[in-house]
């Protein structure tokens, strides 16, 4: 009876279809609720309730549709959790925090398989994009009083998260929609740019530098790998682009946002008129702090919160690379890196500029490990999900300067008949 109704549901179409709609909803849901609920003590179990609901669409159209395939390079993220229980044994016995990673595996997993489910790459990135968009909205109507008024007596964004984090989102959100733009392939297309502008503009509202430096290099790589061919192109966008920026900063409701970089660059570089900034020197000493414990322990680290308990500092160290050396050690942060570097090197090498992307989302995250700690962050597993998934089918041993083993079987074996 039960292999019937299977039989039966494999042969509905209907079904099929609703399925995958009930999966797209799902993941929009959950991609969602990550900038809205997540920091949010009360509402943050929305977020592992969308998780669970994706993850069942998921299972359910590989047991009817879809044939299973395990994809090795997942591991490297798995063995990163297995990794980061060593030092928390060890040292800081901070399970709750380490089993966080281990649900981010999860999540990992859940992703990669939802997005080969779908298994459309622009349909993939608007299922991401426009979830961060539709939160864009959610923080309008919450900030409508100081958005509207144009009072931003104050940095944007700590309803939801810190400004850095909601940042992030928002920054996630412009990268996607203006590569869906310049990738358009009909006119109408070009209207990403909309959401794209949107989502910039909201992201100055929340004062955040973090959030003007990744989103100024990924946009600067973004047209540069666009217009690979038309240099004098990128050089014009770019120049109009920065030009652009600061005359936008010079208006009078983001002037806290000018006063927050000019105490940046004051406090970082010893030049101008505006005063030292203690956010930036303890962003500048913290980093190096957690660098030099994580020496003392250099092979496994101190473990889940290491950094936090260690330092006694109460807090993590606002910089990725120096988080992981304290928390995991050198071990951890080379297998953390490697679900980054090694997209990114499969990227490089296939030359395929579809592949763009993935060089884009590693460039941003690469950039963003020097203000943030996010190996522990939603966001970047559902990204690094995204560049497994783009990859999927390069392999590092497949290619001989550039060319395809396949194409040199056909070259040789069409000189062999002839």
């Amino acid at each position: 009876m039960f292999k019937d109704m299977i039989v039966k549901l494999r042969n509905n179409a209907r079904f099929h279809k609703i399925l995958d709609i009930c999966l797209i909803v799902s993941l929009a849901l959950y991609v969602f609720s990550i900038p809205s609920f997540s920091a949010r003590t009360k509402f943050n179990l929305i977020s592992y309730a969308f998780m669970g609901l994706s993850a069942g669409f998921v299972a359910v159209k590989y047991v009817l549709y879809k044939k299973f395939e395990f994809q090795k390079r997942l591991l490297i993220l798995l063995v990163f959790a297995i990794e980061t229980f060593i030092g928390t044994a060890l040292h800081s016995h901070e399970f709750r925090h380490w089993f966080t990673i281990v649900l981010l595996f999860i999540t990992l997993v859940v992703f990669y398989y939802a997005y080969n489910a779908i298994d459309n790459k622009r349909l993939i990135f608007m299922v991401i994009a426009i979830p961060l968009f539709v939160f864009s909205i959610y923080f309008a109507i919450h900030y409508r009083s100081e958005i509207f008024k144009f009072n931003l007596g104050e940095p944007l964004g700590t309803y939801f998260d810190n400004v850095n984090t909601v940042g992030t989102y928002f920054s996630l959100g412009t990268i996607l929609f203006l590569y869906l733009a310049i990738t358009a392939e009909k006119k109408i297309e070009w209207l990403y740019l909309v959401p794209c502008i949107v989502m910039l503009f909201f992201g100055l509202f929340t004062g955040s530098r973090h959030f003007i430096i990744v989103t100024g290099v990924a946009f600067i790589v973004s047209i540069i790998l666009a217009f690979k061919k038309k240099k004098w192109i990128a050089v014009l966008i770019i120049a109009a682009a920065i030009a652009l920026f600061f005359a936008i900063i010079q208006l009078p409701f983001l002037a806290q946002l000018k006063e927050r970089i000019d105490r940046g660059i004051t406090t970082f570089f010893g030049v101008g008129n505006a005063k030292y900034d203690p956010s930036v020197v303890q962003r500048t000493i913290w980093p190096q702090y957690g660098f030099n414990l994580g020496s003392r322990v250099l092979i496994f680290g101190y473990g889940a919160e290491g950094f936090s308990i260690y330092s006694a500092i109460g807090t993590y160290s606002h910089n990725t690379y120096s988080e992981l050396v304290c928390n995991f050690g050198i071990v951890g942060a080379v297998i953390f890196y490697l679900a980054l570097i090694y997209p990114l090197i499969l990227a490089i090498k296939s030359r395929d500029r579809n592949l763009n992307i993935v060089i884009i989302l590693v460039m941003f995250y690469l950039i963003k490990g020097f203000f943030g700690v996010y190996f522990s962050s939603k966001d970047a597993y559902m990204i690094i999900a995204l560049l497994f998934y783009l990859t999927k089918d390069i392999k590092l041993g497949a290619y001989v300067g550039f060319i395809p083993r396949r194409e040199i079987q056909k070259i040789y074996y069409s000189e062999v008949s002839i």
